[in-house]
């Protein structure tokens, strides 16, 4: 498992702010023989207790990466799969700012 990113508890909080219960920090994703780990798990219930479960990511984006975790091909194959969504938080004030499809 690797280290955390210097914004992690922001967007956690951001996350929390904007209505999220964090199920899981961080989650465990088991694909094939593949054990990969996300940052966050948290999911929003509607009006009608319907949930809606996201899958984080935390990335800065403040200096050049090692590795990118799309090279990954579980994450590819995922990332194919599902719907994929760029968050984009604040971290100062720890505010959701905008989600991007």
């Amino acid at each position: 498992m690797s280290q955390k990113d210097a914004v992690h508890h922001a967007v956690k909080n951001a996350l929390v702010k904007d209505g999220w219960t964090i199920l899981a920090d961080p989650y465990t994703i088991v694909y094939g023989r593949t054990q990969l780990y996300a940052d966050l798990c948290a999911e929003r219930r509607d009006e009608d207790d319907i949930a809606d479960v996201i899958v984080i990511e935390v990335k800065s984006f403040r200096g050049a990466s090692p590795m990118t975790v799309f090279d990954i091909e579980a994450i590819q194959i995922i990332s194919a799969r599902q719907r994929v969504r760029l968050l984009i938080v604040d971290a100062e004030r720890e505010e959701v700012k905008a989600w991007i499809e």
